[in-house]
């Protein structure tokens, strides 16, 4: 008797325990990675702005390899939307808000499975030189409700997918790298 006591003792405090850290937790997040990309402003924005190439590039492409992307729209225009289903990337969708030629691009960002969450994402670019650029992937969003404030305590975004944005600014360097040139024409 006095083993379930202390065992259900065990269970209300835990659950007091998550409610606190639900109501304390981190209402927002952001994660941002920058890179020195070695190609023209150009080159990078072309890589950035065109959902058709992000791929090569992508670390959330080399992890769920069997994913299906949909374009929808004009590539590389305000308004198009690019949507995914995958085994390990679960399902949603992007949108392009912003395209600043070789300045910046910015998207929102659904994800409708596993769970539903929205954030924004914007990549900032920097010109260094002529061939050179300095690239800053930002995405934030809020953690709504209190599975996410919990999540948010244990796992902080910055943690869970910092690394990926790491891995996708060296795969697009070593990409531009071995690249032909593009132009710096404006469409």
């Amino acid at each position: 008797m006095r083993i379930l006591k202390v065992f259900i003792g065990l269970i209300i405090f835990a659950l007091i325990g998550l409610f606190i850290i639900s109501k304390i937790g981190p209402k927002d997040y952001a994660v941002e990675r920058s890179m020195e990309i070695n190609a023209s402003a150009a080159a990078v924005y072309d890589q950035v702005v065109h959902f058709s190439k992000w791929e090569a590039w992508s670390s959330w492409a080399e992890m769920d390899p069997g994913a299906e992307y949909k374009i929808i729209g004009a590539d590389g225009k305000i308004g198009t939307k690019q949507t995914w289903k995958g085994d390990k990337s679960g399902e949603g969708s992007m949108e392009i808000l912003e395209a600043l030629p070789h300045e910046i691009v910015s998207h929102k960002l659904l994800f409708t499975s596993p769970f539903e969450a929205e954030a924004r994402t914007r990549f900032s670019l920097e010109v260094i030189d002529s061939t050179h650029t300095k690239l800053t992937w930002k995405m934030t969003g809020n953690n709504d409700g209190a599975l996410s404030r919990i999540m948010g305590f244990f796992m902080p975004m910055d943690e869970a997918i910092g690394k990926d944005f790491e891995r996708g600014l060296f795969k697009l360097d070593s990409i531009l790298q071995t690249a032909p040139a593009v132009s710096t024409v404006i469409e």
